[in-house]
């Protein structure tokens, strides 16, 4: 939601998140375990995925623009369009991914992998698709509302990674990546980074005009 201090803090429906995930997974399972390394991936996704993955970012980029303040109206279209930016990096990705996937674990006399391994993989991406294409269309939201700040929040339980411990807290120019443990990551989920600091996150960021005082203990 927006803080008095206008923080944006809005679109984190973890129930949603979580329950897109498992669908997510049950479809890339579904494609992985039928076809072969050499099947047009980015065809594949547009065709079977971006329904789901095109609701999913609607209802992010929605819920932050209505918790901005945002007229009805003004919200939907500013969802709308945030969507229309960034679905093609998603569905990009997502391609990507399955085809690493599949040429990771193609047996070794060639053909579909096995239902086990599908599963497994659809798993992994499942997990890090949910909350990277969560947390891109959330940032152009905010930038399409003059944010210029990005700051790491973390459930801050005994789930959290150390890699992110660490970033709890922390204030980023938006377009400037936070550092840990020695690599570069744009935001949760970030396709860029290492897939052990990436993989099952359940972390976020808040976006303001002003950089976020963090009280200290």
């Amino acid at each position: 939601m927006t803080a008095p201090d206008g923080t944006l803090d809005g679109g984190i429906d973890e129930q949603d998140r979580d329950q897109t995930e498992v669908q997510l997974a049950l479809a890339v399972a579904t494609l992985l375990a039928a076809k072969t390394v050499t099947a047009p991936w980015s065809e594949l996704v547009t065709a079977r995925l971006s329904g789901m993955l095109r609701a999913y970012l609607q209802r992010a980029a929605l819920d932050m623009a209505r918790n901005a303040g945002l007229d009805p109206g003004e919200a939907t279209q500013a969802a709308s369009d945030a969507v229309a930016a960034v679905i093609g990096d998603v569905e990009q990705h997502t391609a990507a991914w399955l085809k690493i996937a599949a040429e990771d674990r193609r047996p070794k006399g060639g053909g579909p992998m096995s239902g086990d391994d599908a599963r497994e993989a659809a798993g992994i991406i499942a997990r890090t698709l949910a909350t990277y294409a969560r947390e891109v269309v959330r940032e152009h939201v905010a930038l399409t509302l003059g944010s210029l700040y990005k700051t790491w929040v973390t459930r801050q339980d005994d789930r959290v990674r150390p890699g992110h411990v660490t970033l709890q807290g922390k204030t980023k120019r938006i377009g400037r990546p936070f550092v840990t443990e020695g690599h570069d990551i744009r935001y949760p989920g970030d396709p860029r980074a290492p897939l052990h600091l990436t993989a099952g996150c359940r972390c976020h960021l808040a976006y303001s005009k002003n950089p976020i005082k963090t009280r200290r203990p």
